[in-house]
């Protein structure tokens, strides 16, 4: 799943700038997959930055691997 956003940025001129991008979610499934497919091992699915468990309550998905 993705989403187009923008974002306005103010120069110091006082002329706006809009940007463009997008925002892809992944489960930690998906996340481990991707990572497992680009060559990366020992990865880890974390809920947060403290190192609780990762889970359907986690409001974080942080991921540590190794390439």
């Amino acid at each position: 799943q993705w989403d187009e956003f923008s974002a306005l940025d103010e120069i110091k001129n006082g002329h706006l700038k809009e940007f463009k991008f997008t925002h892809t979610i992944y489960s930690g499934q998906e996340l481990k997959q991707l990572l497992e497919q680009a060559g990366f091992q020992h990865i880890n699915l974390f809920g947060s930055f403290d190192g609780d468990e990762y889970g359907i309550n986690a409001k974080r998905l942080i991921a540590t691997a190794i390439k």
